[in-house]
C-alpha cells in the first residue's frame, strides 16, 4: 500500500495495492461551498461560540484528575503508588498534568484526534508523554492494516514507531482508525459564520457608514478619481475617524447607498450562530452564552454533565487503558477520571445530591466531607452510615423498660 500525502492540509490518499483508494480528509483546510471561504481550525476556533466551546470542555477535563483503580464497585480501590499513578500525575517534565490533560482535550475536540509521543528508558519503560499538535503529525495505514506516523522535526518529517506514539481517537463518520475533525464536516455553516464575522468587521471598519458613491462631471480623469477616493477614505474609514468633516473638490457629488435591512440586522443572525455551534460542538447552548433568559444555567448544565461529558472522559480513559505499555493485558489496573461529574454542579445541587445519598447510606458522612475539602468527624462518627428508612424520619428509639410511652 502507497501513502500520497499533502504536507500541511489538504487531502490523504491512500492507494491499496488492491485497487481501492480511500481518502483521509484533513481538518485543516477547505473551503466552504456556500461561502467561499477557506474553513481550518484556525479560522473556526476564532468564532466565539467555537473557541468558548473548545476551552470550556478543555479546563473542565483539565481540572479533574486521572487516578489508577483496581478492582470493581465495592471492592475499587485507588492505587496511589503505581507507576501508571506517578505517570499520570507526571506526564511530561516541565509540563503540569493540568495542562497536559487540557491539551488532550482541546486536541480532540478541534480535531478529533490526539497524539502523545512516548519516551523510554534504555529498558523501554515509557516514563514521559508528550502531546504532539495535530498538524505535526502525518497519520496513514499500512499495508497490513497497521497505523503508521511520521512526525514533524526540527530536521524535517521523521519516521516514528506505531508503539510510541499513543493515539486517542474521537468521532469517526463511518469508523476508522482517525477521527474526522467537526470543522471538516461542518465547513458550510461554520464558513456562512465566519464569512458574517468578517463582514462585521469590515463593516465597523468603515465606521459602520451606508456605502456610498462618489460622482465626477465629465472631464474629470480615472486617475484624478482614485487620487480624491483615496482621499476621501483616509479621512473617513474607520471609528476613529467618525465624524469628521471633508471638503471634496473636481466637481464631485456624494451619493450614499442606504444599507439594506439585511445588512442592518446582521448582528441579529448571532444568536442563531452560537446555537449551530451548540449543536456542532455538541455543548449546551446556554454555556456558550446563547439560549433564553427563562432558561436555567443549572439545568443546562445537569444536561452536559449527564450526556455531553461522561463519552468525552470515557474515551480518553479507554484509550490510555488500550495501550499495551501502560496497561498491559496481564495488569488489572485501569485509569479512571476520579472526581464525579458532580464536582462541577452548582453547590446547591451538589449538598442536595450527598445529602440524599448519606440518607440512603450509599455514602458517608467522612466521604462527603473529604469530596468538600473538610476533615473527617472525631471520634471515627463520620463512618457511620447515617440511613434514614423510608417514610422519612428514622426509627424511634426503644424506651427504658419499665417507661410509660407517651401518649
Amino acid at each position: 500500500m502507497s501513502v500520497v500525502r499533502t504536507r500541511g492540509g489538504g487531502q490523504v490518499e491512500v492507494r491499496s495495492d488492491f485497487g481501492t483508494s480511500h481518502w483521509i480528509p484533513s481538518p485543516w483546510s477547505g473551503a466552504s461551498a456556500v461561502s467561499g471561504v477557506q474553513v481550518t481550525t484556525t479560522t473556526a476556533t476564532g468564532l466565539p461560540a467555537v473557541g468558548r466551546a473548545i476551552r470550556l470542555i478543555g479546563g473542565l477535563i483539565g481540572s479533574v484528575d486521572i487516578c489508577v483503580f483496581q478492582g470493581k464497585r465495592g471492592d475499587k480501590i485507588e492505587v496511589e503508588g503505581s507507576a501508571q499513578a506517578a505517570l499520570l500525575e507526571n506526564p511530561y517534565p516541565g509540563m503540569s498534568c493540568y495542562d497536559w490533560r487540557y491539551d488532550i482535550a482541546v486536541s480532540l475536540e478541534a480535531a478529533e484526534n490526539a497524539f502523545l509521543r512516548k519516551t523510554r528508558t534504555v529498558s523501554g519503560k515509557v516514563v514521559a508523554l508528550l502531546p504532539i499538535p495535530v498538524r505535526f503529525v502525518n497519520a496513514s495505514v499500512g499495508q497490513g492494516g497497521e497505523k503508521e506516523y511520521e512526525i514533524s522535526t526540527a530536521q524535517g518529517w521523521k519516521r516514528v514507531a506505531a508503539a510510541d506514539i499513543l493515539h486517542i481517537r474521537g468521532q469517526t463518520i463511518e469508523g476508522g482508525p482517525f477521527g474526522v475533525s467537526r470543522i471538516t464536516q461542518h465547513r458550510d455553516p461554520l464558513g456562512a459564520m465566519i464569512a458574517a464575522q468578517r463582514f462585521e468587521g469590515a463593516f465597523f471598519r468603515n465606521n459602520a457608514r451606508p456605502d456610498f458613491v462618489l460622482e465626477f462631471p465629465a472631464g474629470i480623469t480615472v486617475e484624478q478619481g482614485r487620487e480624491w477616493k483615496a482621499d476621501w477614505d483616509a479621512a473617513h474609514a474607520g471609528v476613529d475617524n467618525a465624524g469628521q468633516s471633508r471638503a471634496i473638490g473636481g466637481g464631485a457629488v456624494v451619493k450614499p447607498i442606504p444599507v439594506s435591512m439585511h445588512d442592518a440586522q446582521f448582528v441579529e443572525s448571532r444568536q442563531l450562530g452560537v446555537a449551530d455551534v451548540a449543536r456542532i460542538m455538541d455543548v449546551e447552548e446556554l454555556l456558550l452564552g446563547g439560549g433564553h433568559a427563562e432558561q436555567q444555567d443549572e439545568q443546562a448544565m445537569d444536561r452536559f454533565l449527564a450526556f455531553q461529558l461522561p463519552p468525552r472522559l470515557a474515551r480518553i480513559e479507554c484509550a490510555l487503558k488500550a495501550d499495551p505499555d501502560l496497561f498491559p493485558a496481564t495488569s488489572d489496573l485501569y485509569p479512571k477520571f476520579s472526581s464525579p461529574p458532580l464536582m462541577f454542579a452548582s453547590p446547591l445541587t451538589r449538598a442536595s445530591v450527598q445529602h440524599k445519598e448519606i440518607q440512603a447510606g450509599t455514602l458517608l458522612p467522612d466521604e462527603a466531607r473529604a469530596d468538600n475539602g473538610r476533615p473527617p468527624l472525631p471520634d471515627g462518627l463520620g463512618q457511620i452510615p447515617q440511613v434514614t428508612p423510608v417514610g422519612g424520619a428514622p426509627n424511634p428509639s426503644p424506651l427504658p423498660s419499665g417507661e410509660p410511652a407517651i401518649t
